[in-house]
């Protein structure tokens, strides 16, 4: 059997055609990526988690970036308790420096035959992340009248 021109050309522009509609169908959408395992550039696992518990008046240095790197915080866990019969409400702030990240309020609201036991907070997972810079600090400030406690985890990554 002897093959013509014309099935060679149209055998070779099918396969092209076929290609380029692969290609184009399967071809790589944006690029999300984050740590699944430890970061070469940071040489052991990239993530932390920091938890504690304070009232007004309180302030604690959670993490302390390594140089190189930055910090993301992903994710802040916030509740509080009160026994008192008024109540009460915080302020809990996250900064980095003079830098204010984030700011939540706190509160529980109690009357004389009401406890509140853990039930008022917050919870939040940043999709983007807040970023803590290379070298800097971050630091939790709590003030007011409640007793809160956190949690606050995230990332390194390359600056």
């Amino acid at each position: 059997m002897q093959t013509s021109r014309f099935q060679m050309t149209l055998t070779t522009a099918m396969a092209v055609g076929f290609g380029a509609a692969m290609t184009w169908g399967l071809g790589a959408g944006e690029a999300i990526g984050y740590p699944a395992g430890a970061a070469i550039s940071y040489g052991s696992n990239p993530t932390f988690s920091y938890g504690g518990e304070g009232d007004g008046g309180t302030s604690v240095t959670a993490v302390t970036v390594p140089s190189g790197q930055r910090a993301i915080i992903t994710d802040v866990v916030l509740t509080t308790w009160n026994s008192s019969i008024t109540g009460c409400a915080s302020a809990v702030t996250l900064s980095a420096g003079s830098d204010t990240l984030g700011r939540f309020q706190v509160g529980s609201n109690t009357s004389t035959y009401d406890v509140s036991y853990g039930a008022d907070g917050v919870s939040h997972a940043f999709s983007s992340g807040l970023p803590v810079p290379s070298g800097a600090s971050l630091n939790i400030n709590i003030s007011g009248s409640c007793t809160i406690s956190y949690t606050v985890s995230g990332y390194y990554a390359e600056a």
